[in-house]
């Protein structure tokens, strides 16, 4: 709260230094950046990709929003539980280093590990997120 009042114009340039800067309001820089990023919705992303990528680079747009669906609901549901005190989030950490050891052990082919790994990419990279999350910016959310 101190750190989003520090940032206000009536503090002028003295405030935002102080908030910028200090480590006690390295919550309040992460929740800033989170709030412009989440308001870049996927309908805007969709359309900036379509105009770089053209031709053979074409993107499947169903499968990518069905990709962020699936991260979206992930890290939503993953960042309630673990917000909790009572949650431990070293279980999720040891969780996601497993999964991301089992591709690699895998005797597939090449093409067969790739597609295992885009299957599971949403979820890995909710999970991690949301690790990231809970450690750097816990009191954001509390």
């Amino acid at each position: 709260a101190l750190g989003e009042e520090l940032k206000k114009e009536i503090y002028g340039s003295a405030g935002r230094v102080i908030a910028d800067t200090y480590p006690q309001f390295k919550f309040v820089r992460i929740a800033t950046i989170n709030k412009k990023t989440a308001s870049v919705k996927l309908p805007h992303v969709m359309e900036f990709m379509d105009n770089k990528n053209t031709g053979a680079n074409k993107i499947d747009r169903k499968k990518l929003e069905g990709y962020y669906k699936e991260y979206e609901e992930r890290y939503e549901k993953k960042l309630r539980l673990f917000l909790d005190p009572a949650r431990d989030i070293k279980s999720l950490v040891s969780d996601v280093t497993e999964r991301c050891e089992n591709v690699w052990k895998t005797d597939m082919k090449v093409q067969q590990r790739w597609d295992k790994v885009q299957k599971q990419m949403p979820k890995l990279l909710a999970d991690i997120f949301c690790i990231w999350s809970v450690f750097h910016c816990k009191d954001a959310y509390l």
